[in-house]
């Protein structure tokens, strides 16, 4: 196996047609070239075109997760180009906050929001993000990309957001992959990180109550997703 195939290998569940055009613009380049050495590094190296190829539709998840959430402040980390938000901003929900480490994304977002009122984004990579800037928060939303963060980087979110949550606020990570990986999957992995100390992904961080929260698991869009509440002395 080469590393080229080990790629194909991780990224294969990005639709082909899109992939190879992903590939044709370089995406492996940065990793390729030892300069991304995890997937949110990468996200770093992502020209416009390749970030739009990889827009994400909520079109499915919304309609189950919305009717879950509580009304009232909620922040999307990672919220990309809007979407999700755009949707939460139909739904009423106010205000609103979206924060992602892609300017170019960010700034979609604003153009696709710019008529709603209380929408408020940062610019920032989750581990620098200053959590004071934000009010009381009644949800919290990560979507696809927990297990692109190591466990120090999971459980120092968990601690510094707890200055944002109460009792009743509700914090949503997911979706969590729990099927067995195979090993062509294994190998392209250890060979990535071998070869050219290339991380895809880590293991989905779960130990919620050690951080202080009580978990449940629930059902959106067909996938697994964790809700959070932060534990108070009456839990």
């Amino acid at each position: 196996m080469t590393t080229n195939e080990a790629l194909d290998i991780i990224f294969d569940f990005i639709p082909t047609k899109i992939l190879r055009r992903l590939k044709k613009q370089g995406l492996y380049q940065p990793i390729l070239d030892q300069e991304a050495n995890t997937s949110a590094k990468l996200y770093d190296y992502l020209t416009p075109v390749q970030l739009k190829l990889q827009e994400i539709n909520y079109s499915k998840l919304a309609p189950t997760l919305i009717p879950l959430l509580n009304k009232g402040a909620t922040l999307e980390i990672g919220c990309g180009s809007g979407d999700l938000l755009k949707r939460l901003a139909l739904a009423r929900f106010r205000p609103l906050y979206g924060l992602d480490r892609q300017p170019w994304l960010l700034q979609r977002a604003k153009d696709k929001l710019k008529s709603y009122k209380k929408i408020n984004f940062y610019h920032s990579r989750l581990e620098d993000f200053d959590w004071q800037k934000l009010p009381l928060l009644k949800n919290v939303i990560l979507n696809n990309f927990w297990e692109l963060l190591n466990k120090d980087t999971c459980r120092n979110f968990l601690e510094n957001l707890k200055i944002c949550l109460d009792d009743k606020s509700l914090v949503v990570i997911g979706p969590y992959q729990n099927q067995r990986r195979t090993a062509k999957r294994i190998e392209a992995q250890r060979l990535l990180r071998t070869e050219l100390n290339f991380t895809f992904q880590y293991p989905f961080y779960k130990k919620f109550a050690a951080s202080g929260y009580l978990a449940k698991i629930v059902i959106l869009n067909y996938q697994p997703y964790f809700i959070l509440r932060r534990k108070t002395p009456f839990n």
